[in-house]
């Protein structure tokens, strides 16, 4: 049923400046701020029209990107905020900050679907974004290098040199066969989900921090979905009610989750956005096979709302 996905990952090496770097606790809201700008700036030919009433947006990387819309012959129509974008980013997990002068540190980049085609764009849009400053009071640091992450083998190749911007490989795509194929293989009766980073998703019209396995799958379930149509053109042939059913029959046997709290400023609403969702880890027992191909895509993709930031980050530990 996920055959038909296609994802790349990508690794940026980059170096602190001579004032060093300084992020917040999560990274890939610095890295998110100001990088909308700077792709448009990179790709927008007519910069003083508003993409909706530009000639070109059907076929302009940025408005497909950064504002992801139904089109106007779509079958399931969504709001803006409820269309997962085509990428995600994705930093390290510790605790670090700041970093000194000439100290790197890394981040990575998912592509999905058609945005793979735009892997160009999104690396020298970041390395002028470095250029610029990130952090807080905007302090420039160096791309490095990009590194295609084959995830089969999990081997690492340069694909941009920092040095001479140039791109000098090509990513490796990453398909749902392999998921599948993977998926073959487990027959678990248990698995524990590590929760890495805020798992935000809403479970009766509100936010909540239950952890019951069929709120995860419903929060999957539609980020799956909508992935797969609006950026494969393809409508995941899943019987949701049933998949739901069996969801709502997996028991809980630990849960040691908390809520942590999030929040970022997003200049296009010129708000305070609150982001926050549960972390930490709980264990499921029941009949886990029909989900294993589900949860390993959720590993790749995230399975909550906010994953272009990172956010529903999850790790699969089978029993």
């Amino acid at each position: 049923m996920l055959e038909e996905l296609r994802v790349a990952q990508y690794r940026f090496v980059v170096e602190a400046g001579e004032q060093g770097i300084e992020l917040p606790i999560f990274k890939t809201a610095a890295l998110r701020g100001g990088f909308g700008q700077v792709f448009k700036s990179l790709v927008c030919t007519y910069p003083s029209l508003e993409c909706k009433h530009c000639s070109l947006s059907e076929t302009c990387p940025y408005p497909y990107v950064f504002e992801t819309r139904p089109n106007q012959d779509a079958e399931i129509q969504q709001s803006f905020d409820n269309i997962p974008r085509p990428y995600i980013l994705r930093a390290s997990l510790d605790r670090q900050t700041r970093f000194q002068p000439g100290e790197t540190f890394v981040f990575d980049l998912v592509l999905i679907g058609q945005a793979i085609t735009y892997a160009p764009y999104f690396i020298y849009a970041f390395d002028r974004l470095l250029e610029t400053g990130i952090g807080y009071g905007r302090r420039p640091g160096k791309l490095l290098r990009v590194e295609g992450i084959d995830l089969d083998t999990h081997l690492s190749f340069c694909i941009f040199d920092g040095h001479t911007k140039r791109l000098i490989g090509k990513e490796f795509v990453y398909s749902g066969q392999s998921i599948m194929e993977k998926a073959k293989k487990l027959r678990p009766q248990k698995v524990t989900l590590y929760f890495q980073t805020p798992f935000r998703t809403k479970w009766q019209g509100r936010y909540t921090d239950r952890t019951d396995f069929h709120i995860i799958i419903r929060s999957l379930l539609r980020r799956l979905s909508s992935i797969f149509y609006f950026h494969h053109q393809i409508k995941l042939n899943i019987d949701f009610s049933h998949i739901i059913r069996k969801a709502e029959a997996i028991q809980i046997v630990s849960d040691k989750t908390r809520w942590m709290d999030f929040s970022r400023f997003s200049a296009r609403q010129d708000t305070k956005m609150n982001l926050g969702g549960f972390v930490g880890w709980a264990t499921y027992e029941g009949d886990l096979e029909p989900f294993v191909p589900l949860l390993l895509a959720g590993e790749l993709l995230h399975a909550s709302k906010q994953a272009v930031f990172g956010l529903g980050q999850i790790r699969c530990v089978w029993g």
